[in-house]
């Protein structure tokens, strides 16, 4: 199943808001993903303030088809917007199987 991971590094002086993240973002995330076939949203948060990654949001979906529409979605920009309300930090992010 193919999954996305978004990971947030942790750099001195960036903002991160992990109730924004978990309550709201994520929310919005599976209000316009689960249509094209989202099955988990999580974001896991980094218990040391030294670890390399603030945070790790981790997207399955059911199937390359799914993924692919959502990110032809035009409401896709809806949530690429919304990560400037979660942090000022620029996120990666992979793509696996």
């Amino acid at each position: 199943m193919p999954t996305v991971f978004v990971v947030y590094e942790n750099k001195p002086g960036a903002r991160f808001d992990s109730h924004y993240c978990r309550t709201k973002h994520l929310a919005l995330i599976r209000e316009i993903c689960t249509r094209h076939g989202l099955e988990e949203a999580e974001c896991h948060l980094a218990i040391d303030e030294h670890a390399p990654f603030v945070a790790v949001v981790r997207l399955r979906y059911r199937d390359v088809e799914g993924l692919r529409a959502v990110m032809a979605d035009p409401d896709s920009r809806t949530i690429f917007a919304d990560i400037a309300r979660v942090t000022d930090i620029i996120p990666k992010v992979s793509r696996m199987d």
